[in-house]
């Protein structure tokens, strides 16, 4: 496979550690990408790290929604209406 050249333009600058998992917004934790390779890294690593530590997180604040359905009476149905009605007959 022939390597990508590298274009004036398709350059990101990313963090190393996400900003979203405690990265600093400094030059040591800057890494310079392609945008193939910055869509990888987001897609497969930072993602999934940061779905995981939202998880977390509110698991520990006991934020995980329920496991089974809400017991309700739901609605009550409302009265049918009279659709057979024959159409009013308006006089001239």
């Amino acid at each position: 496979m022939k390597p990508l050249a590298i274009r004036a333009g398709h350059l990101i600058f990313e963090h190393v550690q996400p900003d979203g998992l405690g990265g600093e917004p400094t030059i040591d934790n800057c890494k310079c990408y392609c945008d193939v390779c910055a869509d990888k890294k987001t897609v497969e690593e930072d993602n999934p790290r940061m779905a995981k530590a939202d998880r977390v997180l509110k698991r520990s604040y006991g934020l995980m929604p329920t496991k089974r359905p809400i017991a309700s009476r739901g609605f009550s149905r409302r009265q049918r209406t009279h659709a057979g009605r024959p159409p009013v007959q308006r006089f001239s």
